[in-house]
């Protein structure tokens, strides 16, 4: 027993030294904390991406394509003659242009204003003749514009107005208002102007406000220079129809408008004309108006020349007649086609 207690001292002992003699636990450093008016600054986020636009790619406009002229067409034009003019016929009345029946192998006045509607509708320039650009489009162009019949609106019937007090007494306008011409802006055809001026209508006619007269050897519209208040002008020969639907025109204006055109008045009131070398009398009689062609009398028929407010007025049966003229009037566009052949050229039928 004592022997146990010594040995279980010994052992406390060798164990209270051993804790003594181990190194002494180091302080643990304390964090130093922060001024009261310093706040920790967050870490910056990363800037955002910034959403770039995309470009949304244009589709570049595709230029409408266009042919070239083909050189192997031989042009065709008024009086010729024979297959090629026949096989530009038979496409005008495939396409339309042309009625059946009129493939006739001679390019006469029918086959021309054929030829110029194709033209106008084509976006061609208009002239009537059939060359290579026309006859490439006519044969070659895929997308060729058939012919399109004019459409007429439909009239609308009018609504009844409201009635309505008439006023007590109207304003009556004074002659310095500005009033509009009689006769002028839409009924008065112009090309190029730099005024207006009213246009006597004779009785029985009614005015085209876009009519015009075209000189079928060269294509060219006619227009004319006049002088109102001191101030000169171009414009188109007026144009008229009668009762029956044909074209008049105004003698003076139309020879003013062609240069180897010649017309005098005499005080007496006979209207000479020299045009395409011949001479064309009118004179005033107490039975109406007498046409001499050459020192010849021509009988006209009713409405082919009159003479209206000091003026003579002549119908395309009037140049038909005294000038063996051949004329073509399309009303849909308002114009007249007109031929003359020197008296001295040899004429053949249409």
């Amino acid at each position: 027993m004592d022997f146990l207690k010594t040995l279980l001292a010994y052992v406390a002992l060798t164990v209270a030294f051993s804790v003594q003699e181990g190194p002494l636990p180091q302080d643990v450093p304390t964090p130093t904390p922060l001024p009261p008016n310093v706040t920790a600054s967050p870490i910056p986020n990363a800037p955002a991406a910034t959403d770039v636009p995309t470009a949304t790619p244009t589709a570049s406009p595709i230029p409408e394509p266009t042919i070239t002229p083909n050189m192997g067409y031989r042009t065709v034009q008024w009086q010729d003659r024979g297959s090629g003019v026949l096989k530009v016929q038979k496409k005008l009345i495939e396409l339309g242009y042309l009625a059946e029946g009129e493939d006739d192998g001679a390019y006469g006045s029918k086959t021309t204003a054929a030829v110029r509607r194709f033209q106008k509708a084509n976006g061609l320039s208009v002239d009537g003749i059939a060359g290579q650009a026309t006859q490439t489009r006519l044969f070659e162009d895929p997308n060729v514009v058939p012919y399109s019949p004019p459409t007429v609106p439909p009239t609308a019937t009018p609504t009844p107005a409201p009635e309505t007090p008439a006023p007590s007494a109207a304003p009556t306008a004074s002659p310095a208002d500005d009033l509009p011409l009689p006769g002028a802006s839409g009924d008065f055809p112009v090309d190029t102007v730099t005024t207006e001026a009213p246009v006597y209508t004779p009785e029985g006619l009614t005015l085209l406000p876009n009519g015009s007269i075209i000189l079928g050897n060269g294509g060219a519209t006619l227009t004319m220079t006049v002088t109102q208040d001191g101030v000169g002008y171009t414009r188109r020969p007026s144009l008229w129809v009668n009762t029956v639907g044909s074209p008049v025109m105004s003698l003076r204006e139309l020879a003013a408008c062609i240069d180897d055109w010649q017309l005098d008045v005499s005080e007496s009131g006979v209207w000479v004309l020299s045009a395409a070398g011949y001479t064309v009398v009118i004179r005033e009689t107490d039975s109406g108006l007498s046409v001499m062609v050459d020192g010849s009398a021509v009988a006209m028929e009713s409405g082919a020349v009159r003479l209206d407010n000091g003026e003579v007025y002549i119908s395309d049966m009037f140049l038909r007649t005294a000038l063996r003229a051949t004329t073509i009037y399309d009303s849909d566009e308002q114009s007249l086609i007109l031929f003359v052949r020197n008296k001295s050229v040899s004429t053949s039928a249409d």
